[in-house]
């Protein structure tokens, strides 16, 4: 006798937005009582729920089951949206072309589990947006072709899992980027084809695991790169044609002897390069580097060749 199908629950429509309506604690109530189904609030106009009396968009402390949460192409308005300590259950998680207007996004201490979460063409508006600290799960996790805004983007001590991480072709906006502490865990970091506007940068003690790391055609507009302090495991770095207005600063890489290859070639730094208190056994490709001032190369050790 052929097995059985199970049947998973939909929540979708006018009925999860009823249901958000009453609240947090009704909702995780109907997850307890319905710990696998899919949520759906697919192209969903949050903007109309709105109100003087309700102004923001809160899914603080909201907990989601097993099963698809989708958020595709949904409207969240203008004003702030809150995920803050949001649960996200065993399943994959799409926020995908959604509008997340000019408020603050808040993602912070959110947690992701086994399933692919996108941010796949999601557009942020001017405001801040915090992933502070959230776990991202251990799925691939993609960032592709999304439009962050102008407002401060904060992944400081965000923690990606096992899964590969994208972040190609992304628009950063003009008030910085802070991926300081973040740890990327082991699977393949791309940021290929980024650009970041007039703010800073900083991946300061980042940790990127065992994978592969891509920053390939990236453009920091104004604002100042670090990578002081990173961990980079003993995977590939690849740094080549990138542009870099500020200052760009790659000193104390922890355990850098660990490096398999890295590569700036076809690269341009204008305003001064730090790849100071390294110790490098891998091939450093320097082929067609342009650095327009200073280069700090105190306490470099180079056990291998540099390509120039």
């Amino acid at each position: 006798m052929a097995e059985e199908k199970k049947i998973i629950k939909t929540l979708s429509g006018k009925n999860a937005i009823k249901l958000y309506l009453q609240g947090q604690e009704a909702w995780n109530q109907w997850v307890e009582q319905n710990p696998e189904a899919n949520i759906d609030f697919r192209h969903v106009n949050f903007a109309q729920l709105r109100s003087e009396k309700s102004p923001d968009i809160v899914f603080a402390n909201f907990n989601f089951p097993t099963g698809l949460v989708s958020f595709f192409k949904a409207n969240f308005g203008t004003g702030n949206v809150s995920f803050f300590q949001a649960n996200f259950g065993k399943g994959n998680v799409n926020f995908s072309e959604a509008t997340l207007g000019d408020g603050y996004v808040d993602f912070s201490y959110s947690t992701f589990d086994d399933g692919y979460v996108s941010f796949v063409g999601t557009q942020f508006g001017d405001g801040v947006l915090s992933f502070y600290h959230a776990n991202l799960g251990q799925g691939d996790v993609s960032f592709l072709q999304a439009k962050l805004g102008n407002g401060h983007v904060l992944f400081r001590k965000a923690c990606f899992g096992t899964g590969n991480v994208a972040f190609n072709y992304v628009n950063f906006g003009d008030k910085g980027a802070d991926f300081s502490e973040t740890s990327f865990g082991l699977g393949k970091i791309e940021f290929n084809h980024s650009n970041f506007g007039e703010g800073d940068v900083n991946f300061s003690k980042a940790i990127f695991g065992q994978g592969d790391v891509e920053f390939t055609y990236i453009n920091v507009a104004k604002g100042n790169v670090d990578f002081s302090e990173a961990i980079f495991g003993d995977g590939v770095l690849d740094f080549s044609s990138i542009t870099v207005n500020g200052y760009f600063k790659f000193s104390q890489i922890i355990e850098s002897e660990l490096i398999q290859a890295i590569s700036f070639k076809h690269s341009i730094f204008k305003d001064g390069f730090d790849i100071s208190n390294n110790t490098f056994t891998c091939v450093v490709d320097l082929i067609q580097t342009q650095m327009h001032k200073q280069v700090n190369i105190d306490g470099l050790v180079c056990l291998s060749l540099i390509h120039i």
